[in-house]
């Protein structure tokens, strides 16, 4: 599982949005937003990079539930998926 997450990850470096919400899917076998297929650790890692691939790839809303999701349940990414998350909604709503 850590090479997938660590692939998964690469992916994400190099902007490669749309493939790793689709990789993601096959490492969880399904939805994302559940991934009960992969081990606590790493599916923090892996609903983080979600969340972040689908805010680069302007899928506000669906990043902002994703970032959500991770900082209530991964205390090791709260705060880094609380902030783009934060991001996210600004850029639904705007700054003020």
């Amino acid at each position: 599982m850590a090479s997938g997450v660590r692939h998964l990850e690469g992916l994400l470096e190099a902007n490669q949005n749309h493939e790793v919400i689709r990789f993601a899917g096959v490492l969880c076998r399904g939805p994302v937003a559940g991934c009960s297929s992969v081990a606590a650790p790493w599916r923090c890692r892996v609903q983080f990079a979600v969340g972040k691939a689908l805010r680069q790839a302007r899928k506000t809303e669906d990043a902002e539930r994703a970032l959500l999701a991770v900082s209530h349940a991964c205390p090791e990414l709260a705060e880094r998926a609380a902030f783009l998350q934060a991001r996210s909604v600004m850029a639904i709503r705007g700054a003020g």
